[in-house]
């Protein structure tokens, strides 16, 4: 978006910075992009479990966007090849 002047604000509604190696950068510079918002999409149940984990860490906008979580267990229909 550099260089426009729609710079937000914007939601990220499905982003997996949850398993990022550097989580903190990445919501860093989000924000700085205009991203207040970020939902983090769990995958299975122990992704589902971070994810959650991970909301309720940055979910206090330390690192500038709020942060919220949704769960899933996408493995059925993945292993259902649909």
């Amino acid at each position: 978006m550099t260089g426009t002047d729609d710079a937000g604000p914007w939601t990220d509604s499905h982003c997996h910075v949850h398993g990022s190696a550097e989580p903190r950068d990445a919501l860093e510079r989000a924000f700085a992009a205009g991203v207040t918002k970020v939902v983090c999409i769990g995958t299975d149940e122990p992704d589902s479990l971070v994810a959650v984990e991970f909301a309720s860490h940055f979910g206090d906008r330390s690192c500038g966007p709020e942060v919220f979580a949704t769960v899933a267990n996408l493995t059925d229909v993945a292993s259902a090849n649909v």
